[in-house]
């Protein structure tokens, strides 16, 4: 393999109800919140905790059908396993040689950087949020 995968940065869980996970989360597991992003044009709310050098991510839709489409009837799901990246075009190339697709042509600008998710059907069933961070962001995880 020749995709540029620098490391895992975090695991993604879709929940229904932001609050009572994040206290199941800081709580009983006694994981520190290492930020938490609201992002309106996305429609959704995003927690952050600290898990050793990776972060456990909490995102709660703010469209019931989107959260309905994504949860059925659980109160949360293992979503995605996110890998920072270097380059993400060159990583997008590498990874279509290998047939993976992507679930959206043009990355998502989210607060942390810029991403893109791969379609399930391509990459072994599992979704792979593709992520190259901005800024300080950068610098902080080098």
């Amino acid at each position: 393999m020749t995709a540029p995968i620098g490391s895992l940065h975090h695991v993604g869980i879709v929940v229904r109800h932001l609050e009572t996970t994040a206290a199941f989360v800081g709580d009983a597991l006694g994981f520190p919140v290492a930020r938490q992003l609201d992002s309106p044009e996305l429609g959704l709310r995003m927690v952050f905790y600290a898990c050793g050098p990776a972060l456990v991510e909490l995102v709660e839709f703010a469209d019931p059908a989107v959260a309905a489409a994504r949860l059925g009837d659980r109160p949360a799901v293992l979503d995605h396993v996110a890998l920072q990246v270097a380059d993400l075009q060159d990583t997008h190339e590498a990874l279509a040689r290998h047939g993976v697709e992507l679930m959206r042509a043009t990355p998502l600008v989210t607060p942390l950087g810029r991403t893109t998710f791969t379609d399930p059907a391509s990459s072994a069933g599992v979704i792979w949020q593709l992520l190259e961070l901005a800024g300080t962001d950068a610098q902080a995880s080098t």
